[in-house]
C-alpha cells in the first residue's frame, strides 16, 4: 500500500489550478495588418466572445503532471510492506567477537586459525553493523567497544598474541550479554571462538542472552593432539652438616599419543646444572628426580624443562628455590629457676621449621633483641609500663608474635595498661585442682590453624595433660569478669573441662598474642610430659609469628602483595622486562606472565627483595574439548513468534522510506518533463497564429 512520510505536502496539490488558470485566460497574440482608408465602408456590430475551452492539452497535461509530481516528491511516498517484507539481515546489527586467548590456543597453529575467524567475522558485518571486540582468558577484556570502523577491529586482532592464563568462558559471555542487551539495534548476534577446553565452563554462570539473540560458535581443534606436560615440582629438603639440601622431584605426564624418553633438565638461575632422562608413556606419569642441592643463602630462580612439541608454554615449569627462613624465638623468663627448660628443648627440635632459641633472663627485651626476634616467649613474666614495656607493645602491633604463659610470677605482679592490653585484663585467680587429680581441656577448636593439625585420628590426644593449677584468662565473656571490655577483640582456641578459658588469641595491630593459663614446665601441669606438648608448641610458636611458607611458585592470574615486608620502593621486573614501581607497605599485583617476577629495591643496586615464579593451569593441558553446543544452549533463548511478528511490524516508516527512496526518482521525473515544457510552449509562441 502507498503510504506518504509527510502527507501534509499533498495540500500543494492546489498548484494544479495554476496551469489550468493560465490556459483559459492566456490572450491569443493578435498582428496588425496595414489596410488603406475604411470611409468607403459600412461598419457592421461584431459580438465579442471569451474562450472558455482549453487548447494545447498535451501543453496543459504536461504542466499538471510536473506539479503532480512536484508536490508527490515533497510529499515523501514509500509502499508500507507486510512484516514478511523485512528480514533481520536488512536491520543494522549489534555483534560481539569474543575470542579466546588462554595459553592453550598456543598449541600448534591454533592462534593463527582464530585469527582468521575473527576477521572473517569482521569482513562479515553490514555496513551499519556495531561490532565490539573482546579478548578472554580467566578474565576479559574490551580490546574494541561497539563501533563501525572494522580498520580498528582488525589493528587490535593483529596486535593480539595469547597469554599465559587458562580458560573461562564466562566472563567474555557476560560481557556480551549486557551488549547485547543494551543495544537499541534489531539483530543481536555474539561469535565465540575457543577451543572450548572442558575446565573453562561449568554451565552455571548465570549468563543469558535477551530474546533472540543468536550465539555462533567457531571451535579451534585439532583431531590428534599429542602434549607433554612438566605438571609440578616438590622440593625436599634436608640438612646435612648444618647445610639446607634440597632435592626436586618433577612430576611429567603425556596427554595423547606419543611414548619414549625424554631428558628433563634442572635449571637454576637461567643455566641448566642437572639432566635426568625419563620415560614418560602415553596417557601417563613419570617422576623425574634430580640429585639434592646445596641452597645458597639467598632466593634463586629455578625451572625443570622436559620435552619440545607443539604446546612449549607446558614444557617448563618455574619455581623459586628459597632457603628454609626459620624462626627466631626469644624466650624470656624470671631470673631465678630454669622453667622454660621444656620448652626451649622443644623448639630445638624442630625442623620444619628450624627455630633459633635465645634465653633472657630478668627484664623486657631491648630494641635490638626484638629486631633479632620473630616470637617472644613472656614465661611467668608481665610487662610493666615503662619504656621497655611500651617497646614491647609497639613490636607487637608491627607484626610481632607474643606468648604470654601465666605462673607463679603472675600473681603478684602490677598488671599495667601495657600488660592489660597484650592479655585483655587481668587473669582470674589461681584454681587448684590437685585434690581431684588435675584438670583436663575440655573445649579445643580444631578448625584453627593452632590445633587443626590434631583434627585427624591418632593425631595427638589432648585428654592426657592434667592441669594442676591454672588461671582463667581475659576472654571478654561472662564467665571471664576480670575481662577488660576495652581490650582487643579475642578468640578463645580452648577451655579447661570447668569452662574457663585455657588459651586465648588476641590481634594488636599487624601482631598477635597467645595467653595461656598455664606454665609450660611441670611445675604446675603434666603437659611437657605428653606426645602432643612438642607439636603444640612448634604450632604456637609458628601461628604467633605468622609465619608462612614461601611459595615456590604460582599460576598466572594469580594476585600477590608485592610490597607488604617492604621499608622502601620497590621496582618490579616482568618475565618480558616490563618494569612497575610499588609503594612500601603493600601493593597487589597481577601475575599475567609466564616465568619468574624480580621485586627489587628501586634504589640503585637495591638488593632483590623476593622472586615469584608463573607457570600456566595445567589443569587444560590435557586439551579435552567440550561441545560447544552445550554453551550454546546455556546462554541462549528463541524469540516468540509473536516477538518476531512485532519486531517486523513496528519498523518505523521513515526507515522503509529511506531503503525505497520513491521521492527521488519523482523528482528527477518532475524536472525532465518541466524542461521538456519549457522547450515546447518557447515553440509554440513563436509559431504563426
Amino acid at each position: 500500500m502507498l503510504t506518504f512520510l509527510t502527507p501534509a505536502f499533498l495540500a500543494g496539490l492546489a498548484a494544479l489550478a495554476v496551469p489550468l488558470l493560465v490556459h483559459l485566460i492566456r490572450r491569443e497574440r493578435q498582428d496588425a495588418v496595414e489596410f488603406p482608408s475604411l470611409m468607403f465602408m459600412s461598419r457592421i456590430p461584431q459580438p465579442t466572445v471569451k474562450r472558455r475551452t482549453i487548447r494545447n492539452w498535451w501543453l496543459f497535461a504536461l504542466r499538471s503532471l510536473a506539479v503532480i509530481l512536484l508536490v508527490g516528491a515533497f510529499a515523501r511516498p514509500f509502499l508500507e510492506r507486510p512484516p514478511e517484507a523485512f528480514t533481520l539481515s536488512d536491520h543494522a546489527g549489534e555483534v560481539v567477537i569474543m575470542v579466546d586467548r588462554s595459553y592453550t590456543m598456543g598449541y600448534g597453529d591454533r592462534w593463527q586459525r582464530a585469527l582468521a575467524a575473527a576477521r572473517a567475522a569482521v569482513d562479515a558485518l553490514g555496513s551499519n553493523d556495531r561490532a565490539t571486540l573482546v579478548f578472554f582468558d580467566t578474565g576479559a577484556e574490551v580490546a574494541v567497544s561497539a563501533t563501525t570502523d572494522r580498520a580498528r577491529l582488525r589493528a587490535a586482532l593483529d596486535a593480539a598474541a595469547p597469554s599465559a592464563a587458562g580458560t573461562r568462558l564466562a566472563p567474555a559471555l557476560r560481557i556480551a550479554e549486557g551488549v547485547l542487551a543494551g543495544s537499541d539495534l534489531t539483530r543481536l548476534e555474539a561469535v565465540l571462538i575457543s577451543d572450548f577446553p572442558r575446565t573453562g565452563w561449568t554451565g552455571d554462570a548465570g549468563v543469558t542472552f535477551p530474546p533472540g539473540a543468536l550465539l555462533k560458535t567457531v571451535p579451534v581443534l585439532d583431531d590428534d593432539v599429542s602434549n607433554l606436560v612438566v605438571a609440578g615440582v616438590e622440593l625436599e629438603r634436608t640438612r646435612v652438616s648444618g647445610r639446607e639440601r634440597v632435592t626436586v622431584h618433577a612430576q611429567l605426564a603425556r596427554h595423547g599419543a606419543g611414548d619414549g624418553e625424554v631428558t628433563a633438565r634442572l635449571e637454576v638461575d637461567g643455566r641448566v646444572v642437572q639432566s635426568v632422562p625419563v620415560s614418560v608413556p602415553a596417557g601417563g606419569t613419570a617422576r623425574a628426580t634430580f640429585p639434592p642441592l646445596t641452597l645458597a643463602e639467598a632466593e634463586v630462580s629455578a625451572a625443570v624443562r622436559a620435552g619440545d612439541d607443539a604446546l612449549p608454554a607446558d614444557n617448563v615449569f618455574h619455581f623459586v628455590l628459597s632457603p628454609d627462613p626459620g624462626l627466631r624465638v626469644l624466650v624470656v623468663e624470671p631470673s631465678a629457676g630454669d622453667g622454660t627448660l621444656y620448652a626451649r628443648r622443644a623448639l630445638e627440635l624442630a625442623q620444619e621449621p628450624p627455630v633459633q632459641v635465645t634465653v633472657r633472663r630478668g627484664g623486657m627485651p631491648s630494641a635490638a633483641e626484638l629486631a633479632r626476634a620473630d616470637v617472644v616467649l613472656l614465661h611467668d613474666m608481665v610487662p610493666g609500663d615503662d619504656e621497655a614495656g611500651r617497646r614491647l607493645l609497639e613490636w607487637v602491633g608491627n607484626g610481632g608474635g607474643v606468648i604470654l604463659a601465666a605462673g607463679d610470677r603472675t600473681l603478684t605482679a602490677t598488671w599495667g595498661d601495657v600488660s592489660r592490653r597484650m592479655a585483655g585484663g587481668v587473669p582470674a585467680s589461681v584454681t587448684d585442682r590437685v585434690d581431684v587429680g588435675g584438670a583436663r581441656l575440655g573445649y579445643i577448636d580444631y578448625s584453627h590453624p593452632v590445633f587443626e593439625p590434631f583434627r585427624a585420628p591418632r593425631a595427638g590426644a589432648f585428654s592426657a595433660p592434667r592441669f594442676y593449677r591454672y588461671r582463667a584468662m581475659p576472654a571478654a565473656d561472662a564467665r571471664t569478669p576480670a575481662a577488660d571490655t576495652a581490650a582487643p577483640a579475642a578468640t578463645v582456641l580452648a577451655r579447661f573441662d570447668d569452662g574457663s578459658a585455657a588459651l586465648v588469641e588476641r590481634r594488636i595491630g599487624a601482631g598477635r598474642v597467645l595467653a595461656w593459663g598455664s606454665t609450660l614446665d611441670t611445675h604446675w601441669s603434666s603437659l611437657p610430659l605428653e606426645p602432643v606438648y612438642l607439636p603444640l608448641l612448634h604450632q604456637l610458636v609458628t601461628h604467633a609469628a605468622s609465619l608462612a611458607a614461601p611459595r615456590a611458585y604460582h599460576t598466572a592470574g594469580q594476585i600477590v602483595d608485592v610490597g607488604r615486608v617492604a621499608q622502601a620502593d620497590l621496582l618490579v621486573t616482568a618475565p618480558s622486562g616490563q618494569r612497575t614501581t610499588a609503594a612500601p607497605g603493600g601493593t597487589l599485583l597481577r601475575l599475567a606472565e609466564q616465568g619468574v617476577y624480580d621485586v627489587r629495591e628501586a634504589r640503585a643496586g637495591g638488593p632483590t627483595v623476593a622472586l615469584h615464579a608463573v607457570n600456566v593451569d595445567v589443569a587444560e593441558s590435557g586439551l579435552v574439548a567440550m561441545d560447544a553446543a552445550e554453551v550454546v544452549a546455556s546462554v541462549t533463548r528463541p524469540r516468540s513468534p509473536g516477538a518476531q511478528r512485532a519486531s517486523a511490524i513496528t519498523l518505523p516508516g521513515n526507515e522503509q522510506e529511506r531503503r525505497q527512496s520513491i521521492w527521488w526518482y519523482l523528482l528527477l521525473t518532475a524536472f525532465v518533463l518541466l524542461t521538456v515544457e519549457a522547450v515546447l510552449a518557447n515553440r509554440r509562441s513563436r509559431r504563426p497564429a
